[in-house]
């Protein structure tokens, strides 16, 4: 794994192939009454568990979100 110019650890190619193919490369967050987004557009992967809390780049712990989705706080 790399470092990216803004120091954070960057994921293998294959770690976000993984993670693009599982998701269909949609957006996967899910709603309140269980609604899943399913938008394609300017899709980013989203840590589960935050990397600065100790959360890993394993497709585990990696989903897909557009970018509304990944840009909310985390609840």
């Amino acid at each position: 794994m790399g470092w990216g110019c803004l120091g954070f650890l960057l994921s293998p190619v294959q770690v976000k192939r993984d993670v693009y193919d599982r998701d269909d490369g949609c957006c996967s967050f899910v709603g309140q009454g269980g609604h899943v987004c399913g938008s394609r557009y300017a899709v980013q992967l989203h840590h589960r568990i935050a990397w600065a809390h100790g959360g890993s780049n394993t497709p585990e712990n990696l989903t897909l979100h557009c970018g509304p989705h990944n840009r909310e706080p985390a609840t």
